[in-house]
């Protein structure tokens, strides 16, 4: 930032001002009184005659350098840069499509850097992450496979995921307030995040959805079918519950019901959820009892 800020200032002077005379270069000489060879008459002139060519670039360049300067300090940049978008290999066999080319390993405990429409998989008793510039991450279990079509970001964060198989886990972020839109899209259904953990598996076109928290929002995950006698329609999960999607037939049978330790199971390749404690409170009804103390042995 320093960088850009100094040399803004800088080329914006020497684009706007006339040069300096010989007269004034010598004034500075004589009160400043530089150490070292090169400050001498001579390189006080070729300073001058150097200032003045720079100033007799042809005029016809400078409107398209100030428009330059302008755009890169006022236009709005949007954080999208690959360098924070990372996939790591947790465990197992990871690998990364970029293009047609075939899919690519990834070492153990090392990340790479994604770009927008790279693929990543997961084979048997695997385990991979992708983390993106908000914080927010997608951990994918064994057998996965993932797109991650795009991200972009300004004052929201956008994020489009194409899972096509396997189980993930997503905890999308408010990192300092901000907003985020994310959309997992499956072979049957497009799925919105805002703030957001749970879980998502997919067996062809069937799915299961599990939301364990929402974000400061507390917006209910929405899921619109894009398949079947209700494509277009929308339902609406809220954290504690899980959706269960089966496509027979062209025919949409899905149903929606109060989370279960069956259901959290079914994913615990995962690991539990970061609030478990709460669910196990609030929605399993799991109150923890207390260890009472021991009694202590009689002497007789």
């Amino acid at each position: 930032m320093t960088v850009v800020a100094t040399s803004v200032v800088r080329l914006t002077v020497t684009f706007t001002t006339k040069p300096e005379t010989e007269e004034t270069f010598m004034r500075f000489f004589q009160r400043v009184r530089p150490a070292g060879s090169g400050w001498t008459r001579i390189a006080a002139q070729a300073g001058g005659t150097g200032s003045e060519d720079l100033r007799s670039m042809n005029r016809a360049v400078r409107p398209a350098i100030a428009a330059a300067i302008a755009l890169a300090v006022f236009a709005p940049h949007p954080v999208a840069a690959d360098m924070d978008k990372q996939l790591t290999s947790l465990k197992g066999s990871v690998t990364y499509e970029r293009g047609t080319t075939a899919p690519r390993p990834l070492a153990a405990t090392t990340s790479i850097v994604l770009a927008d429409a790279d693929i990543a998989s997961t084979g048997a008793d695997s385990q991979g992450r992708i983390t993106l510039p908000d914080s927010s991450r997608v951990t994918m279990a064994s057998q996965t496979r993932i797109q991650l079509a795009f991200f972009n970001q300004t004052d929201i964060a956008n994020a489009k995921f194409i899972v096509y198989e396997g189980k993930t886990r997503f905890i999308v972020e408010h990192p300092q307030g901000a907003k985020a839109n994310y959309v997992f899209q499956t072979p049957s259904t497009n799925i919105a995040v805002r703030g957001t953990e749970g879980d998502i598996g997919i067996d062809g076109d069937n799915l299961t959805l599990n939301v364990y928290k929402l974000g400061d929002a507390n917006l209910p995950v929405q899921v619109t079918y894009t398949k079947g006698d209700k494509a277009g329609q929308s339902v609406f999960v809220k954290a504690g519950q899980q959706l269960v999607l089966r496509l027979i037939d062209g025919i949409i049978k899905a149903e929606t019901s109060k989370l279960t330790q069956a259901a959290i199971d079914q994913f615990n390749e995962l690991g539990v959820p970061t609030n478990m404690a709460e669910l196990q409170q609030t929605v399993l009804n799991k109150i923890p009892v207390p260890t009472l103390p021991s009694i202590p042995k009689l002497p007789f």
